[in-house]
């Protein structure tokens, strides 16, 4: 009897313990799982929650540019993998003035995008895929300042879209494949003062056309197909500082044409044609340049070894 009374309680209370027991109830479909909230670094969570100044960053997502605060950002890097990037994204960027892209996969239709930003003053694209269809873009840009287009595809119609940003002050078209009809329309940029022609074909037909820039401080003619017959066409620049003229075919006798260039701070002559005598007369001409040569350390080199 007490049996038979204690299974009757049992069964009359088994629907209201069942639940607890068993993870899912008869005759019912399992709940859908969850998945995990995806969850940003750290480092991910505070760019988008700050507003910083500068920006460095390497293969970044499209979700992870487009979640940040650019109101106060000034500077921007980027590198690797961006060029899927949504660049309409930089309109919010509203107080930058530099982008650096260098070493990334940024080409010719990406610079469309870019040129909407006309706070830049400076950008950088060496050893990026862009060409002349995408330089010419950059002339909506009324503030750049600096434009960097090292180991680039442009080539000498280059210059004609250079020559319409008349705020350029500084040129990098170094190890390109330009040569001397990309200079002539360099001349009608007034406040040009840098010119980084670094391993290119210019050659001294390019002469006179430097002659007319008379703005420059800063000229780089390393390693071109240049020599003493192109010096002379330097000394019309009365404000240069800086001169690089090494792996060139300078002699002493260009040496003697840059002597009269008194503005002179630094100049580069190393494996060239000159001799220590030509040298050491130019330091006699300009005591207070900065003469870099090999000619001289060399005669050192020799004295010491035959101690």
């Amino acid at each position: 009897m007490a049996t038979h009374c204690f299974s009757t309680r049992f069964s009359c209370l088994l629907p209201i313990l069942l639940p607890f027991f068993l993870p899912v109830s008869v005759g019912c479909s399992p709940e859908p799982e969850r998945p995990f909230p995806v969850e940003r670094t750290a480092s991910e969570a505070t760019l988008a929650a700050e507003s910083p100044k500068t920006l460095e960053l390497h293969d970044v997502s499209p979700q992870t540019l487009g979640e940040m605060n650019l109101e106060s950002l000034k500077l921007l890097k980027l590198s690797g993998k961006v060029g899927e990037l949504g660049w309409d994204v930089l309109a919010r960027a509203e107080s930058l003035k530099v982008l650096k892209l260098d070493n990334s996969d940024v080409g010719d239709r990406v610079l469309a995008e870019i040129a909407k930003r006309t706070s830049l003053e400076e950008l950088t694209l060496t050893s990026t895929l862009v060409g002349d269809v995408g330089v010419e873009k950059l002339v909506a840009l009324p503030k750049l300042r600096k434009l960097r287009l090292s180991k680039t595809a442009v080539t000498d119609s280059v210059g004609a879209a250079l020559g319409k940003m008349a705020t350029l002050e500084e040129i990098d078209l170094s190890e390109t494949g330009i040569g001397d009809a990309a200079i002539p329309p360099l001349v009608a940029l007034a406040n040009l003062k840098r010119l980084n022609l670094y391993k290119t074909k210019i050659t001294n037909v390019s002469g006179p056309e430097f002659a007319k820039m008379t703005g420059l401080l800063w000229l780089n003619l390393d390693a071109d197909p240049v020599d003493d017959a192109v010096v002379v066409h330097l000394l019309p620049l009365k404000k240069l500082e800086w001169l690089h003229l090494g792996t060139t075919g300078l002699s002493d006798a260009g040496l003697l044409e840059i002597s009269k260039l008194e503005t002179l701070h630094e100049i580069h002559v190393t494996r060239t044609a000159v001799t220590r005598p030509g040298v050491e007369d130019l330091q006699r001409a300009l005591p207070a340049c900065k003469i870099v040569d090999d000619v001289r350390d060399k005669k050192t080199n020799e004295t010491e070894e035959k101690k």
